[in-house]
């Protein structure tokens, strides 16, 4: 018995360490994303909102482009203050309360709760 549990640990503890690299590599993809989305973002106001571009005027403009760039620049930063939290992240995580598993739950192509909203409050 103690020699199942041994080995159970065992596996445990080299899942943990690939959901360490998996967690990483989910961070750095958002990291990039963010860039991608924050500029998608601003063109499609900048589009949308012309009138209101126009009426900006040249400093002004230039304070958003240089906050856009600040932004962008800074992406990984924000995505790391979003997802970084070992509450996030199962392996990490000391809850093991009812809700555990179901925190972690996916529904259809839905990425699971608990990741989604930090991604979404990054996004704005």
């Amino acid at each position: 018995m103690d020699v199942a549990i041994a080995n159970e640990q065992e596996k445990l503890a080299k899942y943990k360490i690939e959901m360490q690299t998996v967690r990483q590599l989910f961070i750095n993809a958002n990291g990039a994303f963010f860039v991608k989305w924050y500029n998608s973002v601003a063109r499609q106001y900048v589009i949308r909102g012309s009138q209101n571009t126009i009426s900006l005027g040249k400093e002004q403009l230039t304070q958003l482009k240089v906050k856009l760039k600040d932004l962008t620049d800074n992406a990984e930063k924000y995505v790391n203050e979003f997802l970084y939290a070992d509450s996030l992240w199962w392996h990490l995580s000391q809850n093991e309360g009812d809700n555990f598993v179901s925190d972690y739950s996916q529904y259809g192509s839905k990425c699971p709760e608990i990741i989604d909203h930090p991604v979404r409050k990054g996004l704005g």
